[in-house]
Parts: structure tokens; C-alpha cells; sequence
């Protein structure tokens, strides 16, 4: 299968995008928006959300680093670097995992990741879109194609042209 910008006015999903004689990845407003959802471990679930703030953010191939701060919570202090990562058929399932050399209790770790879900969702949405859209590309999985690039691509086909007659000042048909 093709994956191409043509691709886009059937629905097929695409991952990639021809343009100047390159094969690029799809920019976020090519994609159908999704809703991202956190991927969490059940002991997680009941800890209450940490407010956090991302102060850095570093790209890797699948995905990037943040260092989080959590504003007013000292027992907090060693939980601020976390990679994320997606998965999913649609890559909207956001995995938010902690990197630091000291554990945090696990009864604080759930509510630290919590609270950086939200800070991205809130704060850096464009950069997961952005990581989907890369993530897409390097693993060839197609996502489906947003409504605004498929009525573009539909309203400049050929077939839906409609040209008027060029008349004269008397309303003549000009040839």
C-alpha cells in the first residue's frame, strides 16, 4: 500500500507524506486528533494527582525525557525525570515512566505521574503530537487523516473543479 498525501481523501491511514521529492512524516494537523489517555499500574490508581510543572524536555527515537518539579512537595524532590512513550493502535496511550537513581515510595510515584500526564497534556499537547506523528513514521503505522486535510484534498480534486464560462460584456460566451 501507497501512503500518500492521495491516501488522505479515502481515509486510508497514513503515517508519511510526499512532498518535494521527499517522503516525510505527517505534521499534526494532518492527523485526526486524539484524546490521549495515561497508561497506569493498577497500584497507582487511587494515589491523588501531584500538580507538576516540566521544566526540560529531550527528544529520543520513541519518545522524549521531561525533568518535572513538583511545586511545595520535598518528598518529591528525586521523581522529576520521566520518559514518555506511546503505544496503541492509534498511539494515543501516553506512558509515563520514572528514571531516578533514589525510589520514591510507590504510594507518592502514582499521584508524581499523574501529575505529569496533566502538565503534558496541559502544557506540551504539540509535543505529543509531534512524538506521534514520528512514531508513526519510523514504525510505519498509519493514523487516520484529519477531517481539515481530507476536505482540503477533496476540495481541490479535479473532478469537484467547476469552471464557468468566460463572457463578454454582453454576456456572450467569449471564445
Amino acid at each position: 500500500m501507497e501512503h500518500t498525501s492521495e491516501g488522505m481523501a479515502d481515509k486510508t491511514p497514513v503515517f508519511g507524506m510526499h512532498e518535494g521529492g521527499i517522503f516525510r512524516p505527517l505534521r499534526p494537523e494532518e492527523v485526526a486528533a486524539v484524546t490521549y489517555r495515561l497508561v497506569l499500574r493498577p497500584e497507582y490508581e487511587e494515589d491523588p494527582t501531584v500538580p507538576a510543572t516540566i521544566q526540560c524536555l529531550e527528544d529520543e527515537v520513541d519518545g522524549f525525557w521531561v525533568e518535572a518539579a513538583f511545586p511545595g512537595r520535598p518528598d518529591l524532590v528525586h521523581a522529576g525525570t520521566f520518559l514518555i512513550e506511546l503505544q496503541g493502535d492509534r498511539l494515543d496511550l501516553v506512558v509515563v515512566d520514572d528514571f531516578e537513581p533514589e525510589p520514591v515510595p510507590p504510594n507518592r510515584l502514582g499521584g508524581a505521574v499523574k501529575g505529569v500526564f496533566q502538565a503534558l497534556i496541559k502544557q506540551h499537547r504539540r509535543d505529543l503530537d509531534l512524538l506521534r506523528c514520528k512514531v508513526a513514521y519510523l514504525h510505519e503505522i498509519g493514523l487516520e487523516p484529519a477531517a481539515l486535510a481530507e476536505a482540503l484534498v477533496e476540495a481541490i480534486s479535479p473532478e469537484r473543479i467547476e469552471v464557468e464560462p468566460v463572457t463578454d460584456a454582453g454576456g456572450k460566451e467569449a471564445k
